[in-house]
């Protein structure tokens, strides 16, 4: 049983080895099958990668347009209150600020935290919304280090969160500086989940792919049918050569049409 499966393996593999040396037919789609996946494979790549970039990159200047609309629409309204007096104060400004960073941004990804060296000692030690999934731990060094040091910049980064059905998805967390008069300087990042992009890039490369495939069995399509009618009187001329050859004097071809082989 093993013999007979084995043989029938071998039979399948040297049958297109025999169609690619005998079949100039064969020879001919294979090659300009592949050449034309190649062709496309290079094509979808490149495309998918541009797309993904002119996305990221749009999306990314929205992000940084609405958390900079968001912390200076926080930090008027901020400086537009009386200065806390007292810890209740304090907490009412922050609760305040929370509230105007939810309400003028478009994330609810939100975390405050003060800097050290720039805040008294009533100010509050971090604030951020109920359920926020963004943390101090998402947040690289460096980029605490130039929020901290440039205040008159946006800094961004690439950061991973955890969705809803426990997979990581990617996001950009933007910080700026918000102060709190008579209170301290705090440190805000505003996190943007990036799934819409994602599910956009998706959806534009299987669409690639489906084009990318259907064309593969188009262009194949197109040249067995220009080769075969080149192929089969080439055969035909073969055949009858052969008969010659051994002798069969005989031998004829049929003359059809008024083109260069009929002539």
């Amino acid at each position: 049983m093993s013999g007979t499966l084995g043989g029938r393996l071998l039979s399948l593999i040297r049958r297109p080895m025999r169609a690619w040396r005998h079949s100039l037919l064969f020879r001919t789609v294979v090659i300009a099958a592949g050449a034309t996946t190649l062709a496309i494979v290079i094509g979808t790549v490149w495309a998918t990668l541009a797309i993904q970039s002119d996305l990221l990159g749009a999306r990314r200047d929205q992000i940084l347009a609405d958390t900079k609309r968001a912390v200076d629409f926080t930090q008027t309204a901020v400086y537009r209150q009386a200065a806390p007096t007292d810890r209740a104060a304090v907490q009412q400004l922050r609760n305040s600020m929370t509230d105007n960073l939810a309400t003028a941004s478009s994330t609810n990804l939100i975390l405050g935290l003060p800097i050290p060296g720039a805040s008294t000692a009533d100010a509050p030690a971090s604030f951020t919304l109920y359920g926020s999934a963004l943390v101090e731990s998402m947040l690289s060094d460096g980029l605490r280090e130039q929020v901290r040091t440039r205040p008159e910049t946006q800094w961004y980064q690439s950061i991973a969160l955890p969705g809803e059905d426990g997979r990581l998805v990617p996001a950009i967390v933007v910080g700026q500086q918000l102060e709190m008069p008579n209170v301290g300087v705090y440190e805000v990042y505003l996190a943007y989940p990036l799934d819409d992009v994602s599910e956009t890039v998706r959806f534009v490369q299987g669409a690639l792919w489906v084009m990318g495939l259907s064309l593969v069995v188009i262009v194949g399509g197109i040249v067995w049918l220009v080769m075969r009618s080149v192929a089969t009187p080439v055969a035909d001329v073969s055949r009858a050569s052969a008969r010659l050859a051994a002798g069969d004097l005989a031998a004829r071809l049929e003359v059809t049409g008024e083109n260069e082989l009929a002539t």
